[in-house]
């Protein structure tokens, strides 16, 4: 037997842990109730989260295939990420036979989740989710960046990987970034498509594409991934904005990627001086009420000093080279989405998409079925 038939054949074993079983829960082989009794006892396979009561734990279970359960299309195995490793030691082994193994529906979930973002719930997120997925497709963005870990998507199929982002507006834009840095590595088969789990303040891109205003913990996490599975998908046009000096300037132009809107005014300063201020002290940032009681201090403080007061008279706008008149208003915003300013509906009346601004830069996003919660 060749070394590509031998890891192709490869299966992935139960991996079972005594106690911890879910309310509720019933054995695979007798379908009575587990973990019933006041004491550390049964078994649940941490893959497939199937439990098994002590007394019917056989040895043909310990030595069984497990299907990984429910969220076997969603789960990197263990196998598969070691057999990638043998495949790189070897020069002679077809890398295809691999990934058919897998079979065609194997759609990888990789989670980013940003446990500052919102209300705090990173962290719970991602020991959850490391609970039922393998837990090297689970990462901490407070501890590795988007773009190392999106490096994953290029040991899996081409164009079969999906990424969850949870957090806010601002990590989708940070993930959406590292997307636009393997296409420049010369990566674009591996682009995954990106759902969002909203836990930021304002979560205007999610809830453009259907995710929802915020999440709050209200829905069990095998229910998010359940989402994810039947997601649809949409496309999401993204702008290149670029910023200069009026006359000559030694200044390079700051170029920057827009996916929800831009502005220039009190809205971007109330922004800067959120983000500063949660810089400093993030501790004080821990739930999104606090965010929003933040943000209206600095828009309540804006009203009073007018630092933007004038600004047409100080900015120029361009879009796709056309020069834009700009009335006499002390702030300046772009949208690319239905959604402005945590939540509000900018295009009631006008359809239920905003006028396309621009077809160029699509990134493929993933959106959740309307009727679902």
């Amino acid at each position: 037997m060749g070394r590509s038939e031998e890891i192709g054949r490869i299966g992935q074993s139960h991996h079972w842990v005594r106690g911890n079983v879910p309310l509720c829960s019933q054995c695979m082989v007798c379908g009575q109730q587990c973990g019933s009794q006041p004491k550390l006892c049964d078994y649940r396979c941490i893959w497939c989260q199937r439990t098994v009561h002590d007394d019917c734990m056989g040895g043909d279970l310990k030595t069984e295939n497990c299907d990984l359960g429910e969220f076997r299309s969603l789960i990197i195995p263990s196998n598969y990420l070691w057999a990638v490793k043998q495949l790189k030691r070897s020069k002679n082994v077809d890398y295809m036979k691999l990934i058919a193994s897998m079979g065609r529906n194997w759609t990888p979930l990789i989670v980013l989740a940003n446990t500052r973002s919102g209300n705090n719930m990173g962290e719970v997120l991602v020991s959850e989710f490391k609970g039922l997925l393998n837990p090297l497709q689970v990462f901490d963005l407070s501890k590795t960046s988007p773009f190392k870990a999106l490096q994953l998507c290029s040991i899996l199929p081409p164009n079969s990987a999906k990424v969850l982002v949870c957090g806010g507006d601002g990590t989708v834009g940070w993930v959406l970034d590292a997307v636009d840095e393997m296409k420049i590595k010369g990566q674009e088969n591996f682009i995954p498509q990106v759902a969002v789990l909203p836990l930021g303040t304002g979560n205007d891109l999610a809830n453009t594409l259907g995710w929802g205003a915020g999440y709050a913990g209200e829905v069990p996490v095998e229910q998010i991934l359940r989402n994810v599975m039947e997601a649809d998908s949409t496309k999401l046009d993204r702008w290149k904005v670029q910023v200069t000096n009026k006359g000559y300037s030694l200044r390079k132009p700051k170029v920057m990627s827009m996916n929800n809107y831009f502005s220039v005014g009190p809205d971007a300063l109330m922004a800067l001086n959120f983000h500063t201020h949660r810089e400093k002290t993030p501790s004080l940032f821990s739930s999104r009420l606090v965010n929003k009681a933040v943000y209206l201090f600095y828009g309540t403080k804006d009203c009073l000093v007018q630092e933007c007061k004038d600004l047409d008279k100080k900015v120029e706008l361009e879009l796709d080279g056309e020069k834009i008149s700009l009335p006499n208003l002390e702030g300046i915003v772009v949208l690319n989405i239905g959604y402005w300013g945590g939540g509000c509906r900018l295009w009631e009346g006008m359809g239920d998409e905003p006028y396309p601004l621009s077809s160029q830069t699509s990134i493929v996003t993933t959106k959740r079925f309307t009727g679902e919660t």
